[in-house]
C-alpha cells in the first residue's frame, strides 16, 4: 500500500531533523530525492492543514542548514546536482545559499 502525502511529509521532517548527524552525502541526496517526490506528488495532490505547516516548518529547517551543507559536503552540488533539475527545486541550489528558496518562491508566483 503506498504512502500518503502526509506520511511523506513526516518521513522528510524527520531526515530534516537528523541532517546535522549526516555524515554520507548519499543521506543528503536521499533527502533531497525524498523532498523531490513530495513536490511531484504535491502537483497531484493537496495536503492538508497540519501537514502543510509541517513541509514548511521541515523547509525552514532544511534552509537553515544551508551552511552546513555548504561546508560538510562541499561538492555535494557540483557533482551530484542533476543537471536537469529546475530551479524549483530549491534544495538542490543550496549551495547558493539561502536566498534560493525565497527566489523559487518569486518565480513560481510569477508564472
Amino acid at each position: 500500500m503506498p504512502r500518503d502525502l502526509s506520511a511523506d511529509v513526516d518521513l522528510y521532517a524527520e531526515m530534516v531533523q537528523s541532517l546535522p548527524l549526516y555524515r554520507d552525502r548519499e543521506e543528503v541526496i536521499n533527502l533531497f530525492v525524498m523532498r523531490e517526490f513530495i513536490e511531484k506528488k504535491l502537483d497531484r495532490t493537496p495536503l492538508a492543514g497540519a501537514a502543510i505547516q509541517q513541509l514548511e516548518r521541515a523547509d525552514t529547517a532544511l534552509t537553515l542548514h544551508s551552511t552546513l551543507l555548504r561546508q560538510r559536503f562541499r561538492d555535494l552540488f557540483r557533482s551530484c546536482r542533476p543537471s536537469d533539475v529546475p530551479r524549483s527545486y530549491w534544495w538542490w541550489y543550496l549551495d547558493e545559499g539561502p536566498q534560493v528558496r525565497e527566489q523559487a518562491r518569486a518565480l513560481a508566483q510569477r508564472s
